[in-house]
């Protein structure tokens, strides 16, 4: 993306003549780099499953609640490489690693698991796995199970530092409704024990809006517009002290 009206794609360059041939050798360089890549995906998908590329996070496929199913998750620090199986009889296994430049083989960090699909249930798992000598070995764990039954989901996490999480939300008289409850262990800038949340949130021609708050009674509230491919949003979060106003195009 070009930042103003006066960046270069090549900073630098000269114009060489001479009369006589020589063994003289010119050459030039960018004096920085014209274009980086953060957030990005690259996906080869087959009868042979799925192939991902990425040089975002991984979380598996156990989803986080209240601060529970987080422990084996990926934080990208270089490549990111996914391979997903092909789902026979509602399992989906995966193995991911990340690619680090300066990783040797017996750093580089590695998560398996898979999900398991049995109609309106659902269980997923996720472990790390070792290295150098002690490759098989679990070091770290997420379990998570969910299950849809009409308008209500519910949902449970639990992980190898005794963190666990519930969730469950619904819809009612035009409203989504939604609520998590859990305990977790003292991370840094993280809240510690038991915590909870609730939510509610509910559009109307083309307009959203989102209330919730917390076992501080602190609350959060969301406004967003949809003017069809443009979106308007405004946020603001009092456990964050701060909130965020925007606009996102879509095409």
């Amino acid at each position: 993306m070009m930042a103003s009206s006066d960046t270069k794609m090549v900073v630098g360059a000269a114009c060489l003549s001479g009369v006589d041939a020589s063994d003289t050798a010119f050459y030039m360089d960018n004096e920085s780099k014209v274009m980086t890549v953060s957030d990005a995906s690259i996906y080869i998908e087959g009868g042979f499953g799925r192939l991902t590329l990425q040089s975002g996070d991984y979380a598996g496929g156990v989803g986080e609640i209240a601060g529970a199913g987080d422990q084996a998750d990926i934080d990208a620090d270089g490549l990111v490489v996914i391979a997903q199986g092909l789902g026979l009889m509602g399992a989906n296994p995966y193995l991911a690693m990340d690619l680090a430049e300066t990783d040797t083989l017996s750093d580089i960090e590695v998560i398996t698991g898979g999900t398991l699909d049995l109609g309106g249930m659902a269980a997923g798992f996720d472990m790390v796995l070792g290295n150098g000598e002690d490759l098989l070995s679990i070091t770290a764990w997420d379990l998570g199970l969910a299950y849809d039954v009409g308008d209500m989901s519910l949902a449970a996490a639990l992980d190898s530092s005794s963190d666990w999480g519930l969730s469950a939300s619904m819809a009612i008289a035009g409203f989504g409704v939604s609520a998590t409850f859990g305990s977790s262990s003292a991370d840094d800038h993280e809240k510690a024990g038991i915590t909870y949340s609730v939510s509610a949130s509910t559009s109307l021609n083309g307009f959203g809006l989102s209330i919730g708050f917390d076992e501080d009674l602190e609350p959060a509230i969301g406004l967003d517009y949809d003017l069809g491919g443009l979106t308007l949003y405004a946020g603001y979060d009092a456990d964050d002290e701060g909130g965020e106003i925007g606009a996102t195009l879509s095409f």
